[in-house]
């Protein structure tokens, strides 16, 4: 299994893509599994902004009644949603998918020297990187 951030990265390359793409549903799902690893990677940052620009594309998401990604994750209701999630897109499912899109793509993720993988996860998602 990989590392929390390395799913972070992964999953918002794809969430980029899909901004990119102009793929609402897609974006939502790949900013929420972003927000997801996020949290449990330790970079609130990070998991705040995709819980913002999920609710920017879709004010009564699920995602809204919490205060945070955080918050949500400690909700056993919210855990099914979680799941759901997970099956849509799998760590290896999302490699796939980049590999057909980007064969290159696991330089995209790597954080520079000068940044850590949250503001490197940050500049993907605002189109920067």
């Amino acid at each position: 299994m990989p590392d929390h951030e390395r799913l972070m990265l992964t999953f918002a390359r794809l969430a980029a893509e899909s901004i990119r793409r102009r793929q609402a549903q897609g974006t939502v799902r790949f900013l929420l599994l972003t927000g997801i690893a996020a949290a449990r990677a330790g970079w609130p940052a990070v998991s705040c902004d995709c819980r913002e620009r999920v609710l920017q594309q879709n004010p009564a998401h699920l995602i809204g009644n919490y205060d945070s990604v955080e918050a949500a994750l400690r909700d056993a209701a919210f855990a099914p949603f979680v799941r759901h999630l997970e099956r849509f897109c799998s760590y290896e499912r999302g490699e796939m998918l980049l590999d057909g899109i980007d064969p290159e793509w696991r330089e995209s993720i790597a954080p520079g020297s000068d940044a850590t993988a949250g503001e490197h996860c940050l500049k993907l998602l605002a189109g920067e990187v």
